[in-house]
């Protein structure tokens, strides 16, 4: 089996594709690792393993201008005998949620996916594309044969009964979110919901911060917390994975109004620990970790937004009922769960040969 992996991937799409690799381990089968990044604008490959078979490639959306470079080196050494793709969040939300410069990178991701797929089956390889959620794969079935596509949501690490146990006694009325510095998060309707509360209630956004547009984004939050006069409000940067989990054991409340993104998997976690969700209705979040909205809360609006929030806080058997089905819902994406799946998936392309 071969894998090869592209190393500059990081926060959630790391986790996952860390995940995956550790049950291709743990299976009866052969393994082997290449390392590509790009060193002077030259493709560097690295061997981390040995053995043969199965190609696995991890897109990272950053390397978008060297996807044609990494086909050419796959069909130059003829390594082409079973196939299998993941395809990651920053490789195809971009242009779901169309920003130009973003759009523009994320057309060559799609024709590096038609270009696979062709080459792949002019090669007779079977192969599958695993994606991490339904949305994704409606996105790519335009380019893709929609048989080869795989929906693998990403794994979610269940807090222990333990922490569980400690966090029912350390609730407080806490509203949450954690995501990223960036525009397409919509964290300033985060601050605006917290802002028309009646009862100023605490509200932590948890965010990574990384470069200038990020710094930007970050200066403009901090501005309009202070026009609102929004003292409750605390913007978390880079928060280390202590405060974190401080957070997930005290909050009542997962405030997350991204519109679109490949899954969302920070709601599912917030959802382990109990918090419950409310995100925006129709988006990603709202379809992939709520089931359409079976679980948790969804709005339309900032008004109709405030108005859930409030209930949530100040009717307490809402809160408790809404909280244990939040938690069983975060079940269904373990890691045992998670690991099945991969396994299944592994062997069906096994099976094909």
């Amino acid at each position: 089996m071969l894998l090869i992996g592209i190393p500059n991937i990081r926060g959630g799409v790391f986790n996952y594709v860390k995940a995956y690799i550790d049950v291709l381990r743990k299976m009866p089968v052969n393994a082997k690792v290449l390392e590509i990044s790009s060193v002077n604008n030259k493709l560097n490959v690295r061997s981390l393993d040995k053995y043969d078979h199965l190609i696995c490639i991890f897109i990272g959306w950053e390397e978008t201008l060297r996807y044609m470079s990494l086909l050419s080196l796959c069909h130059s050494v003829q390594i082409l005998e079973l196939g299998q793709v993941i395809a990651t969040p920053e490789s195809l939300a971009p242009f779901v949620l169309g920003d130009i410069l973003e759009y523009k990178l994320s057309l060559k991701a799609i024709n590096f996916y038609k270009m696979l797929s062709r080459l792949m089956k002019s090669s007779g390889v079977k192969y599958n594309i695993i994606v991490l959620s339904s949305i994704v794969k409606d996105f790519l079935s335009s380019s893709v044969p929609s048989e080869n596509i795989v929906v693998l949501p990403p794994p979610v690490k269940l807090p222990s009964l333990r922490e569980l146990a400690i966090g029912k006694s350390m609730r407080r009325q806490y509203i949450l979110d954690i995501s990223r510095f960036t525009p397409r998060k919509r964290l300033e309707e985060v601050i605006l919901v917290s802002h028309k509360l009646k009862t100023r209630h605490k509200t932590f956004i948890l965010g990574y911060k990384q470069r200038n547009y990020s710094n930007l984004y970050y200066i403009y939050l901090t501005w309009l917390c202070k026009l609102l006069a929004s003292q409750s409000v605390y913007l978390i940067p880079n928060a280390s994975r202590k405060i974190k989990k401080a957070l997930l054991l005290q909050s009542k409340v997962f405030l997350h109004l991204r519109p679109l993104g490949s899954f969302e998997i920070a709601v599912a976690e917030a959802m382990s620990y109990g918090v419950v969700p409310v995100v925006r209705y129709g988006s990603t979040a709202w379809r992939e970790v709520l089931d359409k909205g079976k679980y948790g809360f969804s709005c339309k609006n900032i008004v109709e937004c405030t108005e859930i929030v409030e209930q949530i806080l100040t009717d307490k058997t809402l809160w408790e009922e809404e909280s244990f089905r939040a938690y069983l819902r975060a079940k269904e994406f373990d890691y045992e769960n998670f690991k099945l799946k991969a396994m299944s998936i592994i062997k069906s392309l096994i099976d094909m040969r």
